[in-house]
């Protein structure tokens, strides 16, 4: 009898290009998403500039590599969460890379305790 995948939480804490860090968590999402675990994504503080899809790397002479975020929902189920308050969902313009789903922090604590494992790389 085959068993559920274990259902991964990942926290993101790091805003983009902030040392091999931030690369690092899109690299355990995309290893995880291939294995077909079901992903529960945490965007706190900075970590939520990860998916902004406005963000234009190219004027630092980077890669873009960070818009890979949005091909995770063609590998597995994606949630991405973010917590109320966060300073960086007032933008009027925002526009993420994956559906962003706000929710107060102790629901996301909660959110985060369901998940087999969890990873704050």
């Amino acid at each position: 009898m085959a068993t559920a995948p274990l259902r991964l939480g990942l926290v993101v804490r790091r805003s983009p290009y902030e040392g091999r860090h931030a690369g690092a968590q899109l690299d355990v999402a995309l290893a995880a998403a291939a294995l077909g675990m079901p992903l529960e994504l945490f965007f706190l503080g900075e970590g939520l500039l990860q998916l902004s899809a406005s963000i234009a790397p190219s004027g630092a002479a980077l890669p873009p590599g960070l818009k890979a975020w949005k091909s995770l929902p063609a590998l597995t189920e994606v949630r991405a969460w973010a917590p109320e308050g966060n300073p960086l969902l007032c933008g009027a313009t925002a526009e993420w890379l994956l559906p962003l789903r706000v929710e107060p922090p102790a629901a996301l604590a909660r959110r985060r305790a369901a998940c087999d494992r969890v990873l704050a790389p």
